[in-house]
């Protein structure tokens, strides 16, 4: 019984011996998947980190036999940027450069840890992945816009033109949300005939436009990062706004009477010549004039045309008057334009703007 009892005794004891290498090999697996790699740090682009005693850590705990070396492969490491990033014979990865997201938002690497003896793998490789934190560093692009044009008549909430900006920030953070505007006007004629939407980027008119007082617009456009909250970065650009005329001016003559003398028994001359008052487009269908008699004039001596040069009236006499049978001729003239009342100059109105979004 007692030869039975020291059997069983030994082999609890050799049980608990294998438990406890297992419990113990076990820990030093973990342990050794812990030290291998220690995250990286953070990296904000355009600060200089060399002053950092390491980056991130690849250290194994193999070395604490054979000895180990470490080296990286990848962008930043043996890849341009070469030495960007090194580590040294502790496993510490360090910084020489300075960052730029816009150039290389990450770089990701592989590390190795390797035995001096005969260059094998102590560890399997490892990823070192390092990811540039950005910082509102530039300001959104505009490009050169275009020059657009609108008609007068254009009701408030008319779409004018759209534009885009470009921001090389990184794309999903505040530092390229563009907020736009209008944030000047040339000329200053006493109201702000332009807005843009915030959010879109597209102009619309904002209140009523008179091509008479004033026929191009010069609009400065901005773009502002974050937002446009206090602190962001902008841009602007400026864009050229036509207005195209609107035949809205009914014409008139110069003077409400005119007086002429002719001579008895001549024919086919020209008697007088007439303006007619018109800030239609000059040169257009909208100012150019049409004169006809509408009374006095029913025996048919006179006629008149207008002068395609200078847009008057010409009154001619078409034949002899018989000034003891008629002393005194009252004509009645009206004026109008060859285009009728409301017409529109021809001419591409609206517009668009170039760039894209934010990246």
């Amino acid at each position: 019984m007692a030869f039975r009892s020291l059997l069983l005794l030994t082999g609890l004891a050799l049980v608990a011996l294998s438990e406890g290498a297992r419990q113990r090999r076990n820990s030093q697996l973990k342990r050794q998947k812990r030290e291998w790699i220690i995250s990286p740090k953070l990296l904000t682009e355009n600060e200089d980190h060399r002053h950092l005693d390491f980056v991130a850590k690849i250290r194994s705990d193999r070395d604490d036999g054979l000895p180990v070396f470490y080296y990286l492969k990848g962008p930043g490491a043996d890849e341009n940027p070469v030495n960007l990033f090194i580590v040294n014979k502790d496993g510490l990865v360090k910084i020489n450069g300075i960052l730029d997201r816009e150039q290389q938002s990450e770089y990701n690497m592989t590390g190795y840890a390797a035995f001096k003896e005969n260059d094998s793998l102590a560890e399997a490789p490892i990823a070192v992945n390092i990811k540039v934190q950005d910082m509102n560093d530039n300001a959104p692009v505009l490009p050169q816009l275009p020059t657009v044009s609108i008609y007068e008549d254009s009701p408030e909430g008319t779409f004018v033109a759209q534009v885009h900006a470009m921001d090389a920030d990184e794309p999903g953070t505040a530092h390229v949300a563009i907020a736009y505007s209008v944030v000047k006007q040339e000329p200053e004629d006493g109201k702000i005939h332009f807005r843009a939407d915030k959010a879109t980027g597209k102009i619309y008119v904002q209140s009523e436009i008179d091509r008479e007082k004033t026929s191009s617009y010069i609009l400065t456009v901005q773009a502002a990062d974050m937002g446009g909250e206090l602190g962001g970065l902008t841009g602007t650009s400026t864009m050229m706004v036509h207005i195209l005329d609107v035949n809205d001016i009914v014409p008139k003559l110069e003077k409400d009477e005119f007086s002429v003398s002719i001579d008895e028994n001549v024919a086919d001359v020209e008697v007088m010549r007439f303006k007619a008052l018109d800030d239609d487009l000059k040169g257009s269908d909208n100012s150019r004039a049409v004169f006809h008699i509408v009374s006095g004039n029913e025996d048919d001596y006179f006629s008149v045309y207008t002068d395609p040069r200078t847009n008057e009236g010409v009154l001619m006499l078409k034949k002899p008057v018989d000034f003891e049978a008629v002393p005194n001729l009252n004509l009645g003239v009206v004026v109008m334009n060859q285009a009728a009342q409301g017409a529109r100059v021809p001419g591409d109105a609206g517009g668009s703007g170039g760039g894209g979004g934010g990246g």
